[in-house]
């Protein structure tokens, strides 16, 4: 399993100006990480990981107010059903544990999302490599760690 040390080499390693928050409790809702940072909802993005019909996993970095319309998405990806990953399905797929997911260091066989609102910040917060930490990171960074990543308008409600 990997943690916050893998993801801090990873981004070293290519140079990515970046911090990692590391918490004195574990965050697994954007309330929690809000109240810890003291940024709103719309400055923390979540990395929620689904899991088609067909197994192809995606990772969609999304603005913590905003919910991920699973059909909406499955049809934008030309990808049947998909839903939220099993927490077991989420470290297979990621190396990462849920509740800690970034979404840089992901594996090249995952299709990665960015929700196109994130790209107007000049950083975010994120997942860290596990539950008690965070990733202030330039949503940019995130799109350019991800090559082959769809940038899609994500609605907040359908």
């Amino acid at each position: 399993m990997k943690t916050r040390k893998e993801l801090r080499g990873f981004l070293a390693a290519r140079g990515i100006e970046h911090e990692i928050l590391e918490l004195k409790s574990q965050t697994y809702t954007v309330g929690q990480a809000s109240s810890l940072t003291g940024a709103s909802a719309q400055e923390i993005a979540k990395t929620l990981v689904l899991i088609s019909e067909d197994g192809v996993p995606v990772a969609v970095v999304v603005r913590g107010d905003k919910r991920v319309p699973q059909r909406w998405l499955a049809k934008e990806l030309g990808l049947n059903r998909l839903r939220l990953a099993r927490p077991h399905e989420v470290l297979e797929v990621t190396g990462y544990a849920a509740g800690g997911v970034p979404p840089v260091d992901l594996p090249g066989n995952i299709v990665v999302v960015v929700d196109e609102d994130l790209l107007t910040k000049d950083s975010i917060i994120t997942g860290g490599g596990d539950e008690s930490s965070l990733l202030k990171i330039s949503p940019l960074d995130i799109v350019k760690l991800n090559p082959g990543s769809r940038v899609l308008k994500v609605p907040k409600e359908l």
